[in-house]
Protein backbone atom coordinates (compact mmCIF):
# COMPACT_ATOMS: atom_id res chain seq x y z
CA UNK A 1 0.00 0.00 0.00
CA UNK A 2 1.31 3.46 -0.91
CA UNK A 3 1.73 6.13 1.74
CA UNK A 4 -1.50 7.62 2.98
CA UNK A 5 -2.68 10.95 1.59
CA UNK A 6 -2.47 12.40 5.10
CA UNK A 7 1.20 11.39 5.38
CA UNK A 8 2.00 12.84 1.95
CA UNK A 9 0.22 16.07 2.88
CA UNK A 10 2.48 16.47 5.91
CA UNK A 11 5.56 15.74 3.75
CA UNK A 12 4.43 18.45 1.32
CA UNK A 13 4.43 21.26 3.86
CA UNK A 14 7.09 23.91 3.42
CA UNK A 15 7.66 24.22 7.18
CA UNK A 16 8.77 20.91 8.73
CA UNK A 17 6.28 19.69 11.34
CA UNK A 18 7.38 17.86 14.49
CA UNK A 19 8.62 14.57 13.09
CA UNK A 20 8.68 11.31 15.05
CA UNK A 21 10.62 8.16 14.09
CA UNK A 22 10.36 4.54 15.19
CA UNK A 23 12.78 1.67 14.60
CA UNK A 24 11.70 -1.93 14.93
CA UNK A 25 12.92 -5.42 14.01
CA UNK A 26 11.37 -7.39 11.18
CA UNK A 27 11.07 -11.17 11.26
CA UNK A 28 10.86 -13.46 8.23
CA UNK A 29 10.28 -17.20 8.47
CA UNK A 30 12.90 -18.63 10.85
CA UNK A 31 15.04 -15.49 10.92
CA UNK A 32 16.12 -13.40 13.89
CA UNK A 33 13.25 -12.22 16.05
CA UNK A 34 12.80 -9.42 18.59
CA UNK A 35 9.76 -7.48 19.70
CA UNK A 36 11.64 -4.43 21.03
CA UNK A 37 10.66 -1.17 19.28
CA UNK A 38 12.26 2.19 19.95
CA UNK A 39 11.34 5.73 19.01
CA UNK A 40 12.57 9.31 18.99
CA UNK A 41 9.83 10.60 21.31
CA UNK A 42 8.65 9.28 24.68
CA UNK A 43 5.12 10.40 23.78
CA UNK A 44 4.80 7.29 21.58
CA UNK A 45 4.96 5.07 24.66
CA UNK A 46 8.10 3.39 23.29
CA UNK A 47 11.63 3.73 24.69
CA UNK A 48 12.93 7.07 23.37
CA UNK A 49 16.36 5.86 22.24
CA UNK A 50 16.58 7.49 18.78
CA UNK A 51 18.97 10.38 19.34
CA UNK A 52 19.00 12.21 16.00
CA UNK A 53 17.37 12.44 12.59
CA UNK A 54 18.11 9.31 10.50
CA UNK A 55 20.27 9.64 7.40
CA UNK A 56 19.08 7.93 4.21
CA UNK A 57 21.37 7.26 1.24
CA UNK A 58 18.65 7.00 -1.42
CA UNK A 59 18.44 5.02 -4.67
CA UNK A 60 20.40 5.26 -7.92
CA UNK A 61 19.77 3.76 -11.38
CA UNK A 62 22.25 3.07 -14.19
CA UNK A 63 20.32 3.47 -17.46
CA UNK A 64 22.95 1.51 -19.38
CA UNK A 65 22.76 -1.65 -17.26
CA UNK A 66 19.22 -1.11 -15.93
CA UNK A 67 20.26 -1.90 -12.36
CA UNK A 68 19.14 0.10 -9.35
CA UNK A 69 21.13 0.41 -6.12
CA UNK A 70 19.39 1.43 -2.94
CA UNK A 71 21.27 3.05 -0.13
CA UNK A 72 21.81 2.19 3.49
CA UNK A 73 20.59 4.23 6.43
CA UNK A 74 22.15 5.28 9.69
CA UNK A 75 21.13 6.91 12.95
CA UNK A 76 22.23 7.27 16.56
CA UNK A 77 20.73 5.66 19.64
CA UNK A 78 21.24 6.83 23.18
CA UNK A 79 21.40 4.71 26.33
CA UNK A 80 18.92 6.53 28.54
CA UNK A 81 19.62 4.38 31.59
CA UNK A 82 16.17 2.79 31.59
CA UNK A 83 17.47 -0.68 30.68
CA UNK A 84 15.88 -0.56 27.20
CA UNK A 85 19.24 -0.17 25.47
CA UNK A 86 20.62 -3.22 27.30
CA UNK A 87 17.51 -5.16 26.28
CA UNK A 88 18.10 -4.12 22.68
CA UNK A 89 21.70 -5.37 22.79
CA UNK A 90 20.44 -8.68 24.12
CA UNK A 91 17.73 -9.22 21.51
CA UNK A 92 18.89 -7.50 18.33
CA UNK A 93 21.49 -9.29 16.22
CA UNK A 94 23.68 -8.36 13.30
CA UNK A 95 22.02 -9.27 10.02
CA UNK A 96 18.43 -8.83 11.16
CA UNK A 97 16.14 -6.52 9.19
CA UNK A 98 15.14 -3.22 10.73
CA UNK A 99 12.12 -1.15 9.69
CA UNK A 100 12.37 2.65 9.97
CA UNK A 101 9.00 4.38 10.19
CA UNK A 102 8.07 8.04 10.26
CA UNK A 103 5.10 9.94 11.65
CA UNK A 104 4.30 13.19 13.36
CA UNK A 105 3.74 14.45 16.90
CA UNK A 106 0.33 13.37 18.18
CA UNK A 107 -0.15 10.61 15.61
CA UNK A 108 -1.16 7.09 16.55
CA UNK A 109 1.63 4.62 15.78
CA UNK A 110 -0.67 2.84 13.35
CA UNK A 111 -0.55 5.90 11.07
CA UNK A 112 3.25 5.87 10.76
CA UNK A 113 4.65 4.95 7.33
CA UNK A 114 7.73 2.92 6.42
CA UNK A 115 10.49 5.04 4.87
CA UNK A 116 13.40 2.54 4.92
CA UNK A 117 14.24 -1.14 5.31
CA UNK A 118 17.76 -2.23 6.09
CA UNK A 119 19.93 -4.98 7.50
CA UNK A 120 21.61 -4.22 10.82
CA UNK A 121 25.34 -3.97 10.23
CA UNK A 122 26.89 -2.43 13.32
CA UNK A 123 26.34 -0.65 16.63
CA UNK A 124 29.37 1.40 17.64
CA UNK A 125 30.05 3.15 20.96
CA UNK A 126 31.50 3.81 23.46
CA UNK A 127 28.22 5.40 24.62
CA UNK A 128 26.02 6.78 25.91
CA UNK A 129 25.39 7.71 22.24
CA UNK A 130 25.81 4.78 19.85
CA UNK A 131 26.03 4.87 16.04
CA UNK A 132 23.81 2.38 14.21
CA UNK A 133 24.49 1.47 10.59
CA UNK A 134 22.24 -0.61 8.35
CA UNK A 135 23.07 -2.16 5.00
CA UNK A 136 20.56 -1.66 2.22
CA UNK A 137 17.69 -4.09 1.65
CA UNK A 138 19.27 -5.47 -1.53
CA UNK A 139 22.27 -6.63 0.52
CA UNK A 140 19.90 -8.40 2.89
CA UNK A 141 18.27 -10.20 -0.04
CA UNK A 142 21.56 -11.64 -1.28
CA UNK A 143 21.08 -14.57 1.09
CA UNK A 144 17.99 -15.99 2.73
CA UNK A 145 17.04 -14.81 6.22
CA UNK A 146 17.78 -18.03 8.05
CA UNK A 147 19.91 -18.94 11.04
CA UNK A 148 20.33 -22.45 9.65
CA UNK A 149 23.57 -22.27 7.68
CA UNK A 150 22.53 -24.88 5.11
CA UNK A 151 19.38 -22.87 4.31
CA UNK A 152 21.04 -19.50 3.83
CA UNK A 153 21.51 -19.67 0.06
CA UNK A 154 18.81 -19.32 -2.60
CA UNK A 155 17.99 -22.67 -4.26
CA UNK A 156 19.98 -24.44 -1.54
CA UNK A 157 18.24 -27.76 -2.26
CA UNK A 158 18.67 -27.56 -6.04
CA UNK A 159 21.22 -29.66 -7.90
CA UNK A 160 20.66 -32.85 -5.96
CA UNK A 161 21.05 -35.96 -8.07
CA UNK A 162 19.69 -39.44 -8.49
CA UNK A 163 20.14 -42.04 -11.25
CA UNK A 164 18.08 -43.92 -13.81
CA UNK A 165 16.72 -46.94 -11.93
CA UNK A 166 17.81 -50.51 -12.57
CA UNK A 167 15.72 -52.25 -15.21
CA UNK A 168 14.28 -48.95 -16.40
CA UNK A 169 16.60 -47.57 -19.05
CA UNK A 170 15.15 -44.46 -20.61
CA UNK A 171 14.62 -44.32 -24.36
CA UNK A 172 14.15 -40.99 -26.09
CA UNK A 173 10.47 -39.99 -26.24
CA UNK A 174 9.43 -42.42 -23.47
CA UNK A 175 6.40 -41.02 -21.62
CA UNK A 176 8.06 -41.59 -18.21
CA UNK A 177 11.48 -41.86 -16.61
CA UNK A 178 12.10 -43.93 -13.48
CA UNK A 179 14.81 -42.94 -10.99
CA UNK A 180 16.23 -44.41 -7.80
CA UNK A 181 14.94 -41.61 -5.59
CA UNK A 182 12.78 -38.56 -6.29
CA UNK A 183 11.77 -37.41 -2.82
CA UNK A 184 14.02 -34.33 -2.81
CA UNK A 185 12.87 -32.99 -6.20
CA UNK A 186 10.84 -29.77 -5.99
CA UNK A 187 8.71 -27.59 -8.25
CA UNK A 188 6.43 -24.58 -8.26
CA UNK A 189 2.93 -25.27 -6.97
CA UNK A 190 1.02 -26.42 -10.05
CA UNK A 191 4.18 -26.18 -12.17
CA UNK A 192 6.59 -28.65 -13.74
CA UNK A 193 9.62 -30.49 -12.47
CA UNK A 194 12.82 -29.87 -14.44
CA UNK A 195 15.21 -32.81 -14.78
CA UNK A 196 18.73 -32.57 -16.19
CA UNK A 197 19.86 -35.90 -17.61
CA UNK A 198 23.48 -36.84 -18.37
CA UNK A 199 23.53 -39.72 -20.89
CA UNK A 200 26.45 -42.10 -21.35
CA UNK A 201 27.45 -40.19 -24.47
CA UNK A 202 26.34 -36.96 -26.05
CA UNK A 203 25.11 -33.75 -24.50
CA UNK A 204 23.06 -33.32 -21.38
CA UNK A 205 19.37 -32.68 -21.94
CA UNK A 206 16.38 -31.47 -19.98
CA UNK A 207 12.98 -33.03 -19.42
CA UNK A 208 9.96 -31.40 -17.80
CA UNK A 209 7.57 -33.55 -15.83
CA UNK A 210 4.05 -32.91 -14.59
CA UNK A 211 4.05 -35.34 -11.68
CA UNK A 212 6.00 -38.05 -9.87
CA UNK A 213 4.75 -41.17 -8.11
CA UNK A 214 6.86 -44.05 -6.75
CA UNK A 215 9.97 -42.43 -8.31
CA UNK A 216 8.37 -42.38 -11.77
CA UNK A 217 8.20 -38.96 -13.46
CA UNK A 218 5.52 -38.32 -16.10
CA UNK A 219 7.19 -36.36 -18.87
CA UNK A 220 5.61 -33.34 -20.53
CA UNK A 221 8.47 -31.99 -22.65
CA UNK A 222 11.25 -34.06 -24.18
CA UNK A 223 14.41 -32.11 -24.93
CA UNK A 224 13.24 -29.00 -23.09
CA UNK A 225 14.97 -25.60 -23.11
CA UNK A 226 16.53 -26.11 -26.52
CA UNK A 227 18.21 -29.45 -25.76
CA UNK A 228 17.93 -32.74 -27.65
CA UNK A 229 16.22 -35.75 -26.12
CA UNK A 230 18.38 -38.89 -26.03
CA UNK A 231 18.62 -42.37 -24.50
CA UNK A 232 19.79 -42.68 -20.88
CA UNK A 233 21.16 -45.94 -19.54
CA UNK A 234 20.64 -47.40 -16.09
CA UNK A 235 22.86 -45.51 -13.65
CA UNK A 236 23.01 -42.32 -15.69
CA UNK A 237 22.74 -39.22 -13.51
CA UNK A 238 19.45 -37.30 -13.29
CA UNK A 239 19.71 -33.95 -11.48
CA UNK A 240 17.13 -31.60 -10.09
CA UNK A 241 16.95 -28.09 -11.56
CA UNK A 242 14.64 -25.26 -10.57
CA UNK A 243 12.29 -24.13 -13.35
CA UNK A 244 10.82 -20.66 -13.01
CA UNK A 245 8.22 -20.07 -15.70
CA UNK A 246 6.02 -17.11 -16.57
CA UNK A 247 6.10 -13.34 -16.73
CA UNK A 248 9.33 -11.92 -15.20
CA UNK A 249 7.33 -9.84 -12.73
CA UNK A 250 5.40 -12.88 -11.53
CA UNK A 251 8.64 -14.79 -11.01
CA UNK A 252 9.99 -11.77 -9.13
CA UNK A 253 7.00 -11.72 -6.78
CA UNK A 254 7.18 -15.44 -6.17
CA UNK A 255 10.89 -15.34 -5.37
CA UNK A 256 10.40 -12.47 -2.93
CA UNK A 257 7.45 -13.88 -0.99
CA UNK A 258 7.60 -17.67 -1.25
CA UNK A 259 8.07 -19.41 2.08
CA UNK A 260 7.34 -22.99 1.07
CA UNK A 261 4.17 -22.96 3.17
CA UNK A 262 1.84 -21.29 0.66
CA UNK A 263 0.42 -18.90 3.27
CA UNK A 264 2.35 -15.67 2.55
CA UNK A 265 0.01 -14.01 0.08
CA UNK A 266 -1.13 -15.08 -3.37
CA UNK A 267 2.40 -15.45 -4.83
CA UNK A 268 3.75 -17.93 -2.25
CA UNK A 269 4.06 -20.75 -4.82
CA UNK A 270 7.73 -21.79 -4.71
CA UNK A 271 9.54 -24.24 -2.45
CA UNK A 272 11.17 -22.65 0.59
CA UNK A 273 14.67 -22.59 -0.90
CA UNK A 274 13.52 -20.76 -4.06
CA UNK A 275 12.13 -17.80 -2.13
CA UNK A 276 13.08 -15.27 0.52
CA UNK A 277 9.80 -15.18 2.40
CA UNK A 278 9.47 -11.39 2.52
CA UNK A 279 6.13 -10.59 4.09
CA UNK A 280 3.55 -10.00 1.36
CA UNK A 281 2.53 -6.63 2.80
CA UNK A 282 6.04 -5.33 2.01
CA UNK A 283 5.50 -6.03 -1.72
CA UNK A 284 3.34 -3.68 -3.81
CA UNK A 285 1.57 -6.34 -5.86
CA UNK A 286 -1.02 -4.00 -7.38
CA UNK A 287 1.61 -1.60 -8.69
CA UNK A 288 3.60 -4.49 -10.13
CA UNK A 289 0.41 -5.62 -11.87
CA UNK A 290 0.15 -2.19 -13.49
CA UNK A 291 3.66 -2.41 -14.91
CA UNK A 292 2.93 -5.93 -16.13
CA UNK A 293 -0.26 -5.01 -17.98
CA UNK A 294 0.69 -1.55 -19.31
CA UNK A 295 4.42 -1.61 -20.03
CA UNK A 296 6.08 -5.03 -19.94
CA UNK A 297 3.73 -6.68 -22.40
CA UNK A 298 3.57 -8.00 -25.95
CA UNK A 299 1.28 -7.17 -28.85
CA UNK A 300 -0.17 -10.68 -28.87
CA UNK A 301 0.26 -13.77 -26.73
CA UNK A 302 2.08 -13.75 -23.40
CA UNK A 303 5.27 -12.10 -22.20
CA UNK A 304 6.83 -15.21 -20.69
CA UNK A 305 10.30 -16.54 -19.91
CA UNK A 306 11.95 -19.75 -18.74
CA UNK A 307 14.56 -19.22 -16.03
CA UNK A 308 16.40 -22.15 -14.51
CA UNK A 309 18.78 -22.67 -11.62
CA UNK A 310 20.91 -25.81 -11.80
CA UNK A 311 22.58 -25.24 -8.42
CA UNK A 312 22.34 -23.11 -5.28
CA UNK A 313 23.09 -19.42 -5.70
CA UNK A 314 25.38 -17.85 -3.12
CA UNK A 315 24.06 -14.44 -4.15
CA UNK A 316 20.49 -15.04 -5.20
CA UNK A 317 19.64 -11.36 -5.47
CA UNK A 318 22.34 -10.73 -8.08
CA UNK A 319 21.11 -13.83 -9.94
CA UNK A 320 17.61 -12.33 -10.04
CA UNK A 321 18.72 -8.78 -10.86
CA UNK A 322 20.83 -9.99 -13.79
CA UNK A 323 17.81 -11.67 -15.34
CA UNK A 324 15.48 -8.75 -14.78
CA UNK A 325 17.95 -6.18 -16.11
CA UNK A 326 18.26 -8.07 -19.40
CA UNK A 327 14.60 -7.16 -19.90
CA UNK A 328 15.12 -3.55 -18.81
CA UNK A 329 13.47 -4.14 -15.42
CA UNK A 330 14.76 -3.25 -11.96
CA UNK A 331 13.41 -3.53 -8.40
CA UNK A 332 12.80 -0.38 -6.37
CA UNK A 333 11.83 0.42 -2.81
CA UNK A 334 8.87 2.78 -3.13
CA UNK A 335 7.08 4.24 -0.15
CA UNK A 336 8.15 1.40 2.12
CA UNK A 337 7.36 -1.45 -0.28
CA UNK A 338 9.30 -3.39 -2.87
CA UNK A 339 8.05 -2.67 -6.38
CA UNK A 340 9.49 -2.47 -9.90
CA UNK A 341 10.21 -0.01 -12.65
CA UNK A 342 11.20 -0.62 -16.27
CA UNK A 343 12.92 1.23 -19.08
CA UNK A 344 10.60 3.46 -21.07
CA UNK A 345 11.06 5.84 -23.97
CA UNK A 346 9.77 9.21 -22.71
CA UNK A 347 10.52 11.13 -25.92
CA UNK A 348 7.09 10.77 -27.47
CA UNK A 349 7.03 8.41 -30.44
CA UNK A 350 3.67 6.76 -31.10
CA UNK A 351 4.50 3.49 -29.36
CA UNK A 352 5.89 5.09 -26.21
CA UNK A 353 3.01 7.55 -25.87
CA UNK A 354 0.51 4.71 -26.06
CA UNK A 355 2.31 2.61 -23.45
CA UNK A 356 4.10 5.24 -21.34
CA UNK A 357 3.45 4.88 -17.63
CA UNK A 358 3.98 8.17 -15.83
CA UNK A 359 3.10 9.49 -12.38
CA UNK A 360 1.91 12.70 -14.01
CA UNK A 361 4.32 14.73 -11.87
CA UNK A 362 5.62 18.09 -13.10
CA UNK A 363 8.58 19.77 -11.40
CA UNK A 364 8.56 23.57 -11.73
CA UNK A 365 10.64 26.46 -10.47
CA UNK A 366 8.32 26.68 -7.46
CA UNK A 367 9.66 23.26 -6.35
CA UNK A 368 13.34 23.87 -7.06
CA UNK A 369 15.65 25.12 -4.32
CA UNK A 370 18.72 24.85 -6.52
CA UNK A 371 19.82 23.53 -9.90
CA UNK A 372 22.87 21.69 -8.61
CA UNK A 373 24.30 20.76 -12.01
CA UNK A 374 23.46 20.13 -15.64
CA UNK A 375 25.47 17.71 -17.79
CA UNK A 376 24.70 18.46 -21.43
CA UNK A 377 25.81 14.90 -22.18
CA UNK A 378 25.43 12.60 -19.21
CA UNK A 379 28.83 11.42 -17.98
CA UNK A 380 27.19 8.12 -17.03
CA UNK A 381 27.20 7.28 -20.75
CA UNK A 382 30.77 6.50 -21.82
CA UNK A 383 29.86 5.58 -25.43
CA UNK A 384 26.98 6.00 -27.86
CA UNK A 385 25.74 2.98 -29.81
CA UNK A 386 24.32 2.93 -33.30
CA UNK A 387 22.19 -0.14 -32.63
CA UNK A 388 20.50 -1.86 -29.70
CA UNK A 389 20.04 -5.55 -30.51
CA UNK A 390 17.75 -7.89 -28.54
CA UNK A 391 18.58 -11.45 -29.61
CA UNK A 392 15.82 -14.02 -29.13
CA UNK A 393 17.20 -17.04 -31.04
CA UNK A 394 20.30 -18.17 -32.93
CA UNK A 395 19.07 -16.44 -36.05
CA UNK A 396 16.56 -13.92 -34.75
CA UNK A 397 16.76 -10.48 -33.18
CA UNK A 398 14.96 -7.18 -32.83
CA UNK A 399 17.10 -4.13 -33.61
CA UNK A 400 16.67 -0.47 -32.64
CA UNK A 401 18.78 1.72 -34.94
CA UNK A 402 19.68 5.38 -34.57
CA UNK A 403 22.20 7.83 -36.03
CA UNK A 404 25.16 8.37 -33.66
CA UNK A 405 25.79 12.04 -32.92
CA UNK A 406 28.58 11.97 -30.31
CA UNK A 407 31.94 10.28 -29.82
CA UNK A 408 33.11 7.73 -28.91
CA UNK A 409 30.64 5.45 -30.62
CA UNK A 410 30.23 1.69 -30.97
CA UNK A 411 28.17 -0.14 -33.56
CA UNK A 412 26.03 -2.53 -31.50
CA UNK A 413 24.93 -3.10 -27.93
CA UNK A 414 23.60 -6.65 -27.63
CA UNK A 415 21.38 -8.21 -24.99
CA UNK A 416 21.00 -11.97 -25.39
CA UNK A 417 17.56 -13.28 -24.39
CA UNK A 418 17.96 -16.64 -26.11
CA UNK A 419 18.06 -18.78 -22.96
CA UNK A 420 15.11 -16.90 -21.45
CA UNK A 421 12.94 -17.34 -24.52
CA UNK A 422 13.77 -20.88 -25.67
CA UNK A 423 10.53 -22.80 -26.35
CA UNK A 424 8.49 -19.58 -26.17
CA UNK A 425 6.18 -18.97 -29.14
CA UNK A 426 6.13 -15.20 -28.49
CA UNK A 427 9.91 -14.77 -28.31
CA UNK A 428 10.03 -12.24 -31.16
CA UNK A 429 7.31 -10.11 -29.55
CA UNK A 430 9.09 -10.14 -26.19
CA UNK A 431 12.33 -9.02 -27.83
CA UNK A 432 10.42 -6.27 -29.65
CA UNK A 433 9.12 -4.93 -26.35
CA UNK A 434 12.63 -4.90 -24.85
CA UNK A 435 14.03 -3.18 -27.94
CA UNK A 436 11.37 -0.49 -27.98
CA UNK A 437 11.69 0.35 -24.28
CA UNK A 438 15.49 0.12 -23.91
CA UNK A 439 16.89 1.12 -27.29
CA UNK A 440 16.88 4.88 -26.81
CA UNK A 441 18.94 4.65 -23.61
CA UNK A 442 21.89 3.08 -25.44
CA UNK A 443 21.66 4.89 -28.79
CA UNK A 444 21.22 8.47 -27.55
CA UNK A 445 23.15 10.30 -24.85
CA UNK A 446 20.74 12.03 -22.45
CA UNK A 447 21.38 15.24 -20.59
CA UNK A 448 21.54 14.86 -16.82
CA UNK A 449 19.99 17.40 -14.47
CA UNK A 450 20.56 17.43 -10.71
CA UNK A 451 17.90 19.32 -8.74
CA UNK A 452 17.49 20.09 -5.05
CA UNK A 453 13.74 20.11 -4.36
CA UNK A 454 11.86 21.54 -1.42
CA UNK A 455 9.79 19.37 0.95
CA UNK A 456 9.99 15.61 1.44
CA UNK A 457 7.09 14.71 -0.82
CA UNK A 458 9.66 14.10 -3.54
CA UNK A 459 11.11 11.15 -1.66
CA UNK A 460 8.07 9.25 -2.91
CA UNK A 461 9.75 9.20 -6.34
CA UNK A 462 11.94 6.26 -7.32
CA UNK A 463 14.40 5.62 -10.15
CA UNK A 464 12.42 4.85 -13.28
CA UNK A 465 9.58 7.29 -12.65
CA UNK A 466 8.87 9.46 -15.69
CA UNK A 467 8.41 13.11 -14.71
CA UNK A 468 8.01 16.41 -16.51
CA UNK A 469 10.34 19.34 -15.91
CA UNK A 470 9.53 22.96 -16.63
CA UNK A 471 12.13 25.53 -15.61
CA UNK A 472 13.70 28.85 -16.54
CA UNK A 473 16.58 28.38 -14.14
CA UNK A 474 18.90 26.60 -16.56
CA UNK A 475 19.47 25.92 -20.24
CA UNK A 476 18.41 22.50 -21.51
CA UNK A 477 19.01 20.94 -24.91
CA UNK A 478 15.28 20.35 -25.27
CA UNK A 479 13.88 23.56 -23.74
CA UNK A 480 15.64 26.93 -23.83
CA UNK A 481 14.78 30.23 -22.15
CA UNK A 482 13.47 31.58 -25.44
CA UNK A 483 11.35 28.51 -26.08
CA UNK A 484 10.21 27.38 -22.66
CA UNK A 485 8.68 23.94 -22.82
CA UNK A 486 7.91 20.99 -20.63
CA UNK A 487 10.34 18.14 -21.15
CA UNK A 488 9.93 14.58 -20.00
CA UNK A 489 12.72 12.61 -18.44
CA UNK A 490 13.38 9.62 -16.21
CA UNK A 491 14.32 9.90 -12.56
CA UNK A 492 17.61 8.06 -11.99
CA UNK A 493 18.49 9.08 -8.44
CA UNK A 494 16.54 10.11 -5.34
CA UNK A 495 18.39 11.20 -2.18
CA UNK A 496 16.25 12.49 0.72
CA UNK A 497 17.69 14.75 3.40
CA UNK A 498 15.33 14.42 6.34
CA UNK A 499 17.17 17.00 8.42
CA UNK A 500 16.98 19.72 5.74
CA UNK A 501 13.47 18.74 4.58
CA UNK A 502 14.62 18.45 0.97
CA UNK A 503 15.30 15.83 -1.70
CA UNK A 504 17.99 15.75 -4.37
CA UNK A 505 16.62 14.29 -7.59
CA UNK A 506 18.62 13.42 -10.70
CA UNK A 507 16.79 13.25 -14.04
CA UNK A 508 18.08 11.97 -17.37
CA UNK A 509 16.40 13.44 -20.44
CA UNK A 510 17.04 11.68 -23.78
CA UNK A 511 16.73 13.94 -26.83
CA UNK A 512 13.65 13.40 -29.04
CA UNK A 513 15.97 12.88 -32.00
CA UNK A 514 19.60 11.93 -32.41
CA UNK A 515 22.11 14.71 -31.95
CA UNK A 516 19.63 17.28 -30.70
CA UNK A 517 21.35 20.41 -29.38
CA UNK A 518 18.26 22.58 -28.91
CA UNK A 519 15.21 23.73 -30.87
Amino acid sequence: MAWSSEFVAFLSTSTPPSVVFTLEPYKSNDGVASSLRVSSHASTGLPALIHDIPRLSGQSLDTSTFKNDIGAFALSLVDDGSGAFEEMLGTWARGMLLVLRMGFEGWDLGLFETIALGQLRSITGPGPVWAVECWDLWSALETRQSLTASKGTWFHGTGGETTVAAGNAYNAADPTITVTGAAAFERETGGSYLLKVTPTSGSKFYLTASSVASDVFTIVTHGALGTTDADAAVGNVVEESALLDGHPLDIFRRMLTSSGAGVNGSWDDYPESWGWGLRADFVNASEIDTWKTKVIKVSSGSYAVHWRADAEQTNGWTWLQDRLSAHGIWPVLRQGQVSVRAAQDPTGDAWSLTNLLSDGVTITDDDIIDVVSVEVWSTSKTVEYEKFKAVFSSGGSQIYTDVPATLPQVVTYTVDLTDDLTDQSTKSNVAANVKQRCGIWLTRVPERVVLLLSSLRWMGLVPGDVVSLRTRRTLLRTATWSNLGTVQGTVVQVSPDLARWSVQVVIEIPPPWAGQTGP
